[in-house]
């Protein structure tokens, strides 16, 4: 049903007369000043120990069992985060101590597991000297040539996590009453490789006179890596 424009004028007027409040009132000066209320959304704090769990050298090795230390040291992205090395100016890395602390994370949503033969915690790696302050974190998610750099540590429960949660598995090592404690990059939250596909892998890759730690996405589900991390 059409009404002219003559018609409608009129029934406008008509209804006015009778409530102003039908017409769109305009904000006077008042009105404009007043506070605007916006919905505020908590943002939960990732549950973290006091304490680490354990302290090591950082170590990346191969499947090969070739093994080299891997450190900060002061060699820089173009944004000024250090960037994880295993060798500088040709030069082994120093030896460097890493911290793990377990957290707790509703966002990643992972939970510790235990068996016979592995311990399994989930939370921060960091270097020991910065614990709570520098989280090592990836530069960047599902990217081929990726690094591993020293990150503010992202104190709230949310995506940010994704860039800086690891696992650490505690293993018998062959002689009696000794450990080993090796390190993953996880890159999705548990059970969601829908939304997050893929797998992360690591290799050294050589930059002049360097040699930083790559972090690979790959598309493949569970990808088999070539190279690991562990704390000694």
């Amino acid at each position: 049903m059409r009404f002219s424009t003559a018609t409608t004028i009129t029934a406008l007027v008509a209804i006015g007369s009778a409530s102003a409040s039908v017409l769109p009132r305009v904000l006077d000066n008042y009105d404009l000043a007043q506070p605007v209320a916006f919905e505020e959304r908590e943002v939960p704090v990732l549950q973290c120990d006091e304490n680490p769990i354990y302290i090591g050298q950082l170590r990346m090795f191969s499947n090969t069992g070739r093994e080299v230390t891997a450190a900060f040291e002061g060699i820089r992205n173009e944004d000024g985060y250090q960037q994880l090395d295993v060798q500088k100016a040709g030069q082994p890395s120093r030896f460097e101590n890493f911290a793990f602390t377990p957290c707790t994370s509703s966002f990643m949503g992972y939970q510790p597991e235990a068996n016979k033969a592995a311990e399994v915690t989930y939370g921060r790696l960091q270097p020991a000297h910065l614990v709570g302050k520098r989280c090592v974190s990836a530069d960047k998610l599902a990217h081929k040539d990726g690094r591993l750099i020293a990150a503010k540590c992202e104190p709230s429960d949310d995506s940010g996590q994704l860039l800086q949660f690891w696992s650490l598995t505690k293993q018998p090592a062959a002689e009696a009453d000794k450990f080993m404690y090796y390190i993953n990059f996880l890159g999705q939250p548990a059970g969601d490789s829908q939304d997050f596909p893929g797998s992360y892998t690591l290799s050294p890759v050589t930059i002049g006179a360097n040699k930083l730690v790559r972090l690979q996405h790959s598309k493949e589900e569970g990808a088999r890596s070539a190279y690991f991390l562990k704390l000694a």
